[in-house]
């Protein structure tokens, strides 16, 4: 052990590196998420407590910071569903630590037994039909980028995937037999398979015919303009571009909604969907 590391140090160190991904199997999105919270708390100490990471110890580690912490967190712009989740990694951290230095049970259980806060349900509003079949067929098929956006919104659409999902999907996640389907690496390394539409199956069989004729089953299905893997980011750019351009032609489409999945028996073109997203956030990390 480093003797010029600080007990809470090494806590943190053995949490994210040994406990959540071994003991806990945890995938590595939580992981990221609960670093993630671990790294705002180090960053309000320093701006709040002007307390390094060399100078703070387990002992230090108690209710009353934590809840001052999440009240600065909140006035920082975040919502209480969020504080709600860096409060949940920092239960689960102080339930770790309990077991690592049982000297400081006490004060650990206090932290332990911090109760959320309740959020207000929220109103949330549906895409119309001739909005959401606007937006799935807005990307031009006739050039890689457009086939490329196309796929993505449709994927969306029918299998109704997280967008982390999406970015997951590799080629052999894919099959284009009688009964197309995708599997899906979802939450708590839990796969999914969902049954796709034939549309959907043929516009996914010519974008790999077309751009992907030489992928490898490990290959990712989606990929950026420089052939990596595409993220969450990409994806809500992706969004926010057609949404953009459409509100300059004709429609009006909310800023946060849910595309609500309704299929169309009067043509082939997609007019739904089961995706919800946030157009001029960041996605977060579920």
């Amino acid at each position: 052990m480093n003797t010029n590391s600080t007990d809470f140090a090494c806590l943190v160190t053995g949490f994210l590196t040994d406990y959540l991904p071994h003991h806990r199997c945890y995938s590595r999105n939580t992981i990221l998420s609960y670093r993630d919270t671990l790294k705002l708390f180090l960053r309000f100490l320093k701006e709040e407590k002007e307390t390094s990471p060399n100078s703070f110890y387990i002992r230090d580690f108690k209710r009353e910071l934590v809840i001052e912490f999440l009240e600065w967190y909140r006035n920082n712009g975040a919502g209480i569903t969020a504080a709600n989740q860096r409060l949940a990694a920092l239960k689960a951290f102080s339930d770790y630590a309990q077991l690592e230095h049982i000297e400081y049970i006490a004060p650990l259980q206090n932290v332990s037994g911090i109760r959320a806060k309740k959020a207000a349900p929220k109103e949330v509003s549906f895409l119309t039909v001739e909005q959401m079949s606007s937006l799935i067929n807005s990307p031009d098929v006739n050039s890689h980028t457009g086939f490329r956006h196309r796929v993505i919104l449709t994927l969306l659409y029918d299998s109704g995937c997280r967008v982390q999902e999406l970015c997951d999907i590799t080629i052999a996640d894919i099959s284009l037999g009688s009964v197309a389907t995708v599997r899906l690496h979802g939450k708590g390394n839990k796969y999914r398979t969902v049954v796709i539409a034939d549309a959907t199956a043929k516009l996914v069989e010519n974008y790999l015919s077309r751009y992907r004729s030489y992928a490898v089953g490990t290959d990712f299905l989606i990929t950026n303009r420089y052939h990596r893997k595409i993220d969450r980011d990409g994806i809500s750019y992706i969004i926010k571009k057609y949404v953009d351009a459409i509100r300059k032609k004709r429609c009006s489409i909310p800023r946060t909604c849910t595309l609500s999945y309704v299929p169309s028996f009067k043509s082939n073109a997609y007019v739904g969907s089961r995706y919800q997203y946030r157009l001029y956030q960041r996605f977060p990390r579920t």
